[in-house]
This record gives C-alpha cells, structure tokens and sequence, in this order.
C-alpha cells in the first residue's frame, strides 16, 4: 500500500507539471510529464491490476498525450477508451457500489473520449450513464448534450444544454463556437439559451 500511494504522489507530481506547460503553451515538457504519468500509472497496475484509479490516470495520460500530438497517433486514444472501459467493466463486475468514487470519473472520462474520437452512437450511452452517475455536474451534462446533437437528436441535445445552464455553465463563448453544436445553429432555442448563458454570467461579474 505504501509503494501504491508513493506511486500516486508521483503522478499527482507530474500533473503539477503537466498544468504548468499546458499554460505556458510549453508542448514538449507537458507531453514529457504525460509520459511520466504513464508509467507512474502502469507502476501502479503492476502492483494491482485492479486498482480503478490507476487504469483511471493511465487513461488519461493517454488521452492527452493523443491530444498535445495532434491526433496523430489514433492508438494513443483507443487505449484510453480500453482502460477507462474496463474501469467500467470492472466495476459493474464488483456489483456496483454506488458509493465508488473512481466509477463515475471513469464514465465522464469515457464520454468524452469516444466524442474525442467521433464516435456518437456509442459515446450517448456512457455519456447518459455519467449523468446519471454525477447529476449535479454540468460537464456530464454538457457531454451528452454533445453526444446528443452528433447524433442528431436536437430536443434531446438542449435539454440536456439546458440542465448544463442550470447548473452553472456560462462559457458563453466556448458553447457558440463548439463544433459539436453547428446542428443547432439557427435553432431559436439554442439561440435563447446562448442569451440565458450570456446575462446570467454579467450578473455573476462583480
């Protein structure tokens, strides 16, 4: 057990690192700590494959590295959506505590790794799941609001984008330029919604 949480300080170490060159724009030494994240997570597998956080940090080291890379290595981000599957999968096998906080991580990690690789139908599902795992968390909703309008389900897409606003989403900008929603574009109530989003967030401004 001490060498697992040793391992854990390490990754928590390295993304430190990772925020640091994300925000500086320094490419290179961020995808130099993802790396080193990646086998401080491995690390930790090796020690116990079933330990959900450590399959949770491997998948997302990988995911980012896929993302600083351009999306030129599409591996990176099928191995990804693997662990956090399998987080997944291993955790409905355990029967499921509701109570297990890895699980619900692992659901929004997933969402938003199989819309990360243009994959919809699939992603509607789990990204259904992670709200109702964490109903309280606008990115769940805002994730399947995604998965709703890249399948083409517009009503279902701004009720979702509604529940999002509710819950204290006001990135304005981010939400009208967001490629996911061009399908909405024109739609009166996603123009509405755009406008709650905006005098909502000038009232929160001090």
């Amino acid at each position: 057990m001490a060498a697992l949480a040793s391992i854990e300080a390490c990754f928590q170490n390295h993304w430190g690192g990772m925020a640091t060159a994300l925000a500086a724009g320094d490419k290179e030494a961020a995808l130099a700590d993802f790396k080193a994240a990646e086998a401080e997570a491995r690390k930790a597998i090796e020690l116990d494959s079933s330990l959900g956080w450590g399959r949770l940090n491997l998948g997302f080291s990988l995911r980012e590295q896929y993302v600083i890379l351009g999306s030129s290595d599409r591996g990176l981000l099928e191995r990804a959506v693997a662990e956090y599957t399998r987080v997944v999968s291993n955790w409905r096998a355990s029967g499921g505590d509701p109570g297990e906080e890895v699980h619900p991580k692992a659901l929004a990690n997933l969402c938003d790794a199989l819309l990360l690789a243009g994959d919809p139908g699939r992603a509607l599902e789990t990204c259904r799941a992670a709200a109702d795992a964490r109903p309280d968390d606008p990115l769940n909703h805002y994730n399947l609001a995604g998965a709703c309008a890249l399948a083409g389900r517009k009503d279902e897409a701004l009720k979702a984008l509604e529940r999002d606003v509710v819950l204290g989403d006001r990135d304005v900008g981010y939400l009208s330029s967001d490629r996911w929603f061009e399908s909405l574009h024109g739609d009166p109530r996603f123009d509405a919604l755009l406008r709650k989003m905006k005098e909502a967030a000038s009232r929160q401004r001090p």
